[in-house]
């Protein structure tokens, strides 16, 4: 609605004004129209003529925060600001889940031989064979005493490269037969030697 003006004549009382009931009229609708919803708009309202003291804020402001609204309270929020340029995330190797923008869950991809729990990743049982082993990797200090037997190496696996030859003698402690002694050395010095049921001669 265009503002009403009140007729108020040229002089007082001279007769060519509103009467008195039609004048109060447009002074009702004017005020109607103030108070009405969304009368004040931006043409309105001066430029700078709002501040920080004019807002409803949960808050109280602090350099470098943003107005953001509060549905709870149907007002305004100051919250802190966060600066950065990352436009979205990607799951690197490794991991699943990616995302261009909001929140984002990487997860672990395990693979064959991997355990992935709320707060670890591990080996899984059996997880681990020779493909993970580099070689001379396992020696007597990573195999606890009486923990190898027949179960754990195929027939025919271990030859003397899997032994620290020397020219000594070792001796092991067999369960069954009592005492094993292994020996290793020339052939020239084997020869000279009168072999014995309880030695493995290892010619090298």
């Amino acid at each position: 609605m265009a503002k009403q003006t009140i007729g108020i004549g040229t002089s007082a009382n001279d007769g060519t004004g509103d009467a008195l009931r039609v004048a109060f009229d447009k002074t009702n609708d004017n005020f109607d129209e103030i108070y009405a919803d969304d009368f004040v708009t931006t043409a309105r309202i001066a430029d700078d003529a709002i501040t920080e003291a004019h807002l409803d804020a949960t808050n109280a402001a602090v350099d470098n925060y943003v107005l953001s609204y509060d549905s709870a309270t149907s007002g305004f929020t100051w919250v802190q600001q966060f600066d950065g340029d990352i436009t979205g995330i990607v799951a690197g190797n490794g991991l699943t889940g990616d995302a261009s923008s909001g929140e984002a869950t990487l997860v672990v991809g395990a693979g064959t031989g991997i355990t992935v729990n709320a707060d670890d990743v591990q080996i899984s049982d059996g997880g681990v064979d020779t493909l993970q082993l580099a070689a001379d990797a396992v020696d007597g200090t990573k195999i606890a005493d009486d923990s190898i037997d027949s179960e754990h190496y195929v027939d025919g696996s271990i030859d003397t490269a899997h032994f620290s030859l020397t020219a000594a003698i070792n001796t092991v402690t067999d369960q069954n037969t009592g005492t094993l002694k292994l020996w290793s050395g020339s052939q020239a010095s084997y020869d000279a030697l009168t072999p014995d049921a309880s030695t493995i001669y290892f010619i090298t």
